[in-house]
Order: structure tokens, then C-alpha cells, then sequence
């Protein structure tokens, strides 16, 4: 029965409501596509997945179901580049790496900074085991940017070089006059993308002067990672120094279960023999990676001369720089 034909009483005049067609964001299918495979064949849960891109496993789950939303573009970057990362990292991730007290509480400080948005340092002498803690860690948050200072690469244009080739640069516009810096901090504004840069002693002025215009820029956070020095390096300059959020140093907490946790990587079945060796050496300068300098050549002493790895320790000790204590008793 038609509405004109009933009483008007009865008539229902309320005009319908339009329904609004529900608009999808663009994204890039065949990349969702190819997520969607790579994460089936390596059995990667969507939420460690989303941990190693940096953000909610809600977002992840709507890309992947063609309903994304927020900066599609900025998510879409991250995805590139750690599956970049996948397809380049051996089977069984990074050689020789301790996930030792060091690692977890660069770990922990790491995700902080990542809330925080802030430049900060971590700083422990050399050998203590900041490069492993900062390779662990790219390791399981592959969103992360990792880049390493040195002598030839400690100015602004050398640390956006080593930035510009860990990331995806495709959408880069040649020809058209933009700057490769421009194209970063408009890839980066708002991302929420941690950059480290190890042994970041070794940048000068204008590399000091390039990160930090980076993070004003797009208030990524920023770790710096390097020796001791770096934190008086940062006092010469006021500006730089008062903008720092708190700072994680680190040292030795507990010599001997550090050296183990060594030991049970190199050679679980020699730790007990050569423990009060391995303590002693990780006191004294160089720590960890004294220990496995000598480990190393003291495991090839030990297969020549059919010697123990005890007796090779002890023996070859001597000639390494900076040997000045006793190991062993001297015996």
C-alpha cells in the first residue's frame, strides 16, 4: 500500500536518510598483497608484525583487510623497508649476538624514547656491548633506522647519505629540483620512526647540527649511541645539550653473570672451566668484546698445541694490548 493512500495520521513523512558511500583510503594492493603472502610463507603473526613496523596491530589488520586508515603513505614506507629488511636477514637473524642485561635495558630505553619523540644518548665505555644491543634490536623493530659514524662519515651530507640508503626512495621526485633532505623529512614527519646512530662520538659539528634539525623537523626520536666522550662532546653546545631527554649509561652491574651469558653462547660446554678467566677479563678494559677476542684465539692456541682452553687463555693473554693484570693467578 502506497503512503499517499493512508490516513494522514498514519502517514510516515520523515524524509529517508541518505546513506554516505564509505570512502577507502588508496593504497598500493599489490604491496598489501605481497605482505599478505610474506607473512603466511614465514608464519609471522600479524602482531609481531606490527610490532616490527612500530604501530597497532588494528592498523596493520585494516591495511591488510582494504580498509586502512591514518597516513597510508608513511605505513606504506614502513612496510617497504622491513620487508626489505626480511628478505636480507640470515636465517636465524644476526651471528654472535648476546641478548645479554646490556641488550634488555637498551631494549626497554629504546621503546621509551620511541613514546617519548626526544633526542637522547646512550653512552658505556667501548666494548660493553652497545653495537650488539642496538643490532638486537633492530633486529626484532626492523622500523627502526640504523646507521653507524665514522672518521668518513660524520658530517650532515655523509649521515643523510647513510639514512637515505636504509630506506625505501622510490617516491623520490629526480629532476624536479627537490632536495634529498626535503624528501626525508617529508617522509618521516610524524612516522614515529626511531633512528640510531652508532658510534655517534664520531660525528662532528655539522653531523651534530644535521640530527638534530632532522628531529626538529619531524620529531622522530634519535638515539645516540656511543663512548663516554659523547656526553661531553654535547655539553660544548647549549643548545643541543639542554634539548637531550634522560640519558641511559651503562656499565658493568654484575661482571660475572655477564661473562657467562658470553660463554654460553661461544661454548656452553667450556663455561664452567673458564669462568673466573672470563670474569676477570670482562672487568678490565674491552670487556665483552676482550672476551671474545681472546676467546677466539684462545679456542684456535688450545686445537694447535692440544692444549686446554684454560692453559691457551692464560698463555696468550699476555700478548694482547692493555693486558696489564694477572689472569689466573698468574699461574
Amino acid at each position: 500500500m502506497h503512503n499517499q493512500s493512508l490516513p494522514p495520521s498514519d502517514r510516515d513523512d520523515t524524509p529517508a536518510l541518505a546513506v554516505r558511500p564509505v570512502r577507502i583510503k588508496a593504497f598500493n594492493e599489490e604491496l598489501r598483497a605481497t605482505l599478505k603472502q610474506t607473512l603466511k610463507t614465514l608464519a609471522i603473526p600479524q602482531a609481531q608484525f606490527a610490532q616490527r613496523l612500530g604501530v597497532a596491530s588494528s592498523a596493520l589488520n585494516k591495511y591488510l583487510t582494504r580498509k586502512p586508515e591514518g597516513d597510508v603513505g608513511k605505513l606504506e614506507a614502513r612496510i617497504i623497508d622491513v620487508m626489505a629488511r626480511l628478505k636480507s636477514e640470515p636465517a636465524g637473524g644476526p651471528i654472535g649476538l648476546v641478548k645479554n642485561e646490556v641488550a634488555a635495558l637498551m631494549a626497554n630505553f629504546f621503546n621509551r624514547l620511541r613514546d617519548w619523540r626526544r633526542i637522547s644518548v646512550v653512552h658505556g665505555p667501548a666494548g660493553i656491548g652497545k653495537t650488539s644491543g642496538v643490532e638486537l634490536y633492530v633486529k626484532d623493530n626492523p622500523s627502526a633506522i640504523l646507521i653507524t659514524a665514522s672518521e668518513w662519515s660524520r658530517g650532515g651530507c655523509a649521515i643523510l647519505s647513510l639514512i637515505w640508503n636504509e630506506v625505501d626512495t622510490r617516491g623520490f621526485p629526480q629532476f624536479t629540483g627537490q632536495k634529498r633532505g626535503d624528501f626525508l623529512v617529508n617522509k618521516f614527519n610524524e612516522s614515529g620512526r626511531l633512528l640510531i646512530i652508532d658510534n655517534a662520538h664520531r660525528l662532528s659539528h655539522h653531523g651534530f647540527n644535521f640530527v638534530f634539525d632532522l628531529h626538529d623537523k619531524t620529531r622522530m626520536p634519535v638515539a645516540l649511541v656511543g663512548n663516554p666522550e659523547i656526553i661531553k662532546m654535547l655539553k660544548n653546545n647549549d643548545q643541543h645539550f639542554s634539548r637531550l631527554a634522560p640519558q641511559l649509561p651503562l656499565g658493568l652491574t654484575n661482571a660475572e653473570k655477564q661473562a657467562r651469558e658470553i660463554l654460553q653462547l661461544l661454548a656452553p660446554e667450556s663455561t664452567e672451566e673458564v669462568i673466573d678467566l672470563a670474569t676477570e677479563i670482562v672487568r678490565h678494559q674491552g670487556h665483552f668484546r676482550a672476551l671474545e677476542q681472546r676467546f677466539t684465539m684462545g679456542v684456535d692456541e688450545a686445537r694447535k698445541t692440544g692444549s686446554t682452553l684454560r692453559a691457551a687463555l692464560i698463555k696468550i693473554h699476555p700478548l694482547f694490548v692493555g693486558s696489564n693484570y694477572a689472569l689466573g693467578g698468574g699461574k
